[in-house]
């Protein structure tokens, strides 16, 4: 039996279609697409007049908390806040109690990801052995459990001499390895950006220079070994500069942002939210038009949720006590086209930065929405207004700065190996 999903507006990045078309699966492949070409198949269809036709999002970072805390999130709530927000493809990366250093935890994700079977659920080897920074994870060992790319998680590797070894070892496996950029040092203690609204808000600051001391080094560190650097959650406009130069002498290196540092800015957290606490902390209004920019321009590379699922006892508490990170899978294609409208980012670049854009910085190919490939596609209608409610969010963890929040774009459908997995 066929699946038509009938003329809506494709925008696909791979192939640079933008254009009204029908799309025909079967057997989890698209076996069609073009306008009007459903227009005789048998099959179920969905009419999709008046709404975007995407290729499947992919999340870079996703931390799903499985195994080890999964009273705030496991892969099965990850999976359908996943395909809840158009993500087909997501990223599980390490956590605290969730360090995915040794083959036998990048099984079970993997493993449990299939059994679920609502997206692809990959996952990022930790760079270090319980993401202490002192000895090398075996990396060939996790890549063969099915490791995509390196990753400490919201930790920086402080040993420039171990990040070079990690940089090196990576080349013989071809994995990218992402780097958070935080000074522990320079941050400790801090709960804001460092700037105007620290002092008014009376707490320790975190300065640009914790982040951007960090790019700076591991982008020598990469020019230096060859190897292929993801720099991921990037904050600071000095940042975003310097990636953009490095790219200019040839550096391979990409960059990703989280969402809401597309549009929330320091100033949001003048009403102590704890929702709002997080790592990286938000910046000034500048920072955030730099991040805006490097999109634009090609600099940044992806766009990431960061979803960090904080149960209430991490966040119901003061704002210098709670536990950072917020969730996003669910609300992050809404919000960029918001971000997008509202900064005049064409739709095409907004996408790439959602498809393309990340799996490219994973070295994996994406087929995109052309005859052939696995029918992995979102169906988004950008007229819908909906409320953030927490009786809606279907993660385990209600940590949303968006709760209460009108958003404007809805994901109707999201279909995963050619199989409706969500239908809002």
């Amino acid at each position: 039996m066929s699946l038509v999903v009938r003329g809506g507006k494709v925008i696909d990045p791979a192939s640079g279609k933008q254009e009204v078309m029908d799309i025909v699966i079967q057997d989890g492949r698209i076996t069609d697409i073009g306008p009007d070409v459903g227009a005789k198949v048998e099959g179920d269809v969905i009419d999709a007049q008046g709404r975007l036709v995407l290729p499947g999002l992919t999340d870079l970072r996703a931390h799903i908390r499985e195994p080890g805390e999964e009273y705030k999130e496991d892969i099965d709530t990850a999976s359908k806040a996943a395909v809840a927000g158009g993500f087909t493809s997501i990223v599980a990366n390490a956590s605290g109690a969730t360090p995915m250093d040794t083959p036998e935890m990048i099984e079970h994700v993997v493993r449990r990801g299939r059994a679920v079977g609502l997206c692809e659920v990959l996952t990022a080897g930790s760079i270090t052995v319980g993401l202490k920074g002192e000895l090398l994870a075996e990396a060939a060992s996790l890549q063969k459990a099915g490791a995509v790319c390196l990753s400490e998680g919201v930790r920086t590797v402080s040993n420039a001499r171990l990040m070079r070894s990690a940089l090196e070892y990576s080349c013989d496996f071809g994995l990218t390895v992402m780097s958070y950029a935080c000074d522990s040092d320079l941050s400790k203690g801090g709960q804001v950006s460092e700037g105007l609204v620290s002092t008014q808000l009376g707490l320790l600051g975190i300065p640009h220079a914790a982040e951007e001391a960090v790019v700076a080094r591991d982008l020598a560190l990469a020019e230096l070994t060859g190897a292929r650097l993801h720099l991921t959650q990037l904050s600071c406009a000095g940042s975003v500069e310097q990636v953009r130069q490095a790219k200019a002498r040839g550096v391979k290196v990409s960059a990703d942002v989280g969402v809401n540092h597309l549009c929330f800015t320091e100033k949001h957290v003048l009403g102590f939210d704890t929702n709002l606490k997080l790592a990286p902390p938000l910046r000034r209004a500048q920072d955030q038009k730099a991040l805006i920019a490097g999109i634009v321009d090609g600099t940044i590379d992806a766009i990431a949720t960061g979803h960090a699922p904080q149960s209430i006892l991490e966040k119901d508490v003061t704002f210098g006590r709670a536990s950072t990170g917020a969730i996003g899978l669910q609300t992050a294609l809404a919000v960029c086209f918001e971000v997008a409208q509202k900064h005049q980012v064409p739709e095409m670049t907004m996408v790439e930065r959602l498809t393309t854009g990340p799996a490219s910085v994973l070295g994996r190919p994406h087929a995109g929405l052309n005859k052939g490939a696995q029918a992995n596609l979102t169906v988004f209608n950008p007229d819908e207004e909906w409320t953030v409610k927490d009786t809606e969010i279907v993660s385990k963890s209600k940590n949303s700065p968006f709760l209460g929040k009108t958003l404007h774009g809805l994901v109707e459908k999201t279909i995963f190996d050619g199989r409706v997995v969500y239908s809002s």
